[in-house]
């Protein structure tokens, strides 16, 4: 499967293309990023011009912290459109540095859904544990760029 039909078959280009390009330039991570959401079931079909995406590379720097982050973090998405389609502690980097060991993606179908779940209150009263029991980046990606 070349990079094109990769492209092509998926609407996630943009969002992939960011990814890859903070870790490295070459076009087979591209690939192999494309592959990995087919495989937990994300394709052009479920995926629409408006979709978007949280991503989270970091690095947890206060266990204890994090562990009450993580607890009361699954109760600040109801009433929100959330899939959690990845979350891996031991993201390994194919060249360059890593950003940070655990990485984790949410799905959301619009951008404005994804920062009205950010900005909420429930979550804005337990972020601050994330943020200070942690280090890293936290970015909304739109699934195709309108540009």
């Amino acid at each position: 499967m070349t990079n094109n039909s990769v492209h092509n078959q998926f609407g996630i280009s943009t969002f992939l293309a960011k990814i890859a390009g903070r870790i490295t330039s070459k076009g087979w991570v591209f690939v192999l990023l494309t592959g990995l959401l087919s495989q937990i079931g994300i394709s052009a079909a479920q995926e629409t011009d408006s979709t978007a995406y949280i991503v989270l590379q970091y690095e947890v720097t206060d266990q204890a912290m994090y562990q009450e982050y993580i607890q009361g973090v699954r109760a600040t998405q109801a009433g929100h459109e959330i899939k959690l389609l990845v979350t891996d502690s031991n993201t390994e980097s194919l060249e360059g540095e890593a950003l940070a060991p655990r990485t984790v993606i949410l799905s959301f179908p619009t951008p404005e859904q994804a920062m009205a779940w950010y900005q909420s209150d429930a979550y804005q009263q337990i972020v601050q544990k994330r943020i200070e029991s942690t280090t890293g980046i936290t970015t909304l990606v739109n699934a195709r760029d309108p540009g």
